[in-house]
């Protein structure tokens, strides 16, 4: 599992609307960020924050998580993580433990398997007599991911280089068997020019993932493209500008 003595603390914020005004509602903390497990790790420890100084009524859901053809997020139920408790009261200051477990014994000697966390804020009760306003509720995610029992070997591919609406598209998939996070996309140039998109993005095992290029001069002559991802990787294609 990741950890460590240091831990790292996710900080959202809640805006707190109502028919008059705008007023800040709460924060909480989250850590770790992700989750692991593998053959022999099948359970791990979280710890959620309130950091705010209102009382917040927690909701946490397991969800599967895959990606489709287009690139696109998905979920769905996910009976083989365990999440408990599933519904906690976290008071000013205080700290809820969330222990989440693997309870399936599905073969994962392929692929990675991949899930999510999703925290969520539950509504509020409104007091009688009161009138009720618009809140947007928190809702936070945290990775969770399986390993295979292979040895982890994302396979970054380019699938092609198009314009849609003025805008350029990369689109890549990772044909391996573990997920990786593309933290960087640099279109370069012969010349020495260079567009970059920052946009960080998991691209799950044999997932796809769309990314884009906006405002690109009429003549960036770029001629490779260079993927940075989180694990130190650098990888480098030869692409060509799209008519």
């Amino acid at each position: 599992m990741c950890g460590g003595p240091r831990i790292a603390r996710l900080v959202a914020v809640i805006i707190l609307m109502t028919w008059r005004e705008a007023a800040l509602s709460g924060t909480i903390g989250i850590a770790p960020l992700r989750v692991d497990f593998d053959h022999e790790t099948r359970s791990a420890v979280m710890q959620i924050f309130n950091t705010g100084e209102e009382s917040l009524a927690m909701q946490v859901e397991p969800l599967r998580w895959t990606q489709s053809a287009e690139g696109e997020d998905q979920y769905e139920t996910a009976s083989e993580v365990v999440a408990v408790p599933p519904v906690f009261q976290l008071a000013p200051g205080e700290t809820q433990l969330v222990r989440v477990g693997l309870l399936s014994e599905r073969p994962h000697a392929l692929r990675e398997q991949t899930y999510r966390l999703f925290f969520t804020e539950l509504p509020a009760p409104v007091e009688p007599g009161t009138r009720a306003g618009l809140r947007m509720r928190l809702r936070v995610s945290v990775p969770v991911f399986s390993a295979a029992l292979a040895e982890p070997q994302p396979e970054l591919q380019l699938l092609g280089v198009a314009l849609h609406n003025d805008r350029l598209q990369i689109r890549l998939q990772n044909s391996g068997n573990s997920h990786l996070r593309v933290a960087e996309l640099q279109l370069l140039s012969g010349s020495g020019g260079q567009w970059r998109n920052a946009n960080a993005r998991y691209i799950l095992a044999g997932g796809t993932r769309n990314f884009y290029f906006d405002d690109l001069p009429t003549d960036a002559n770029f001629s490779r493209l260079r993927a940075v991802t989180d694990d130190g990787g650098v990888r480098e294609y030869e692409v060509a500008v799209p008519h």
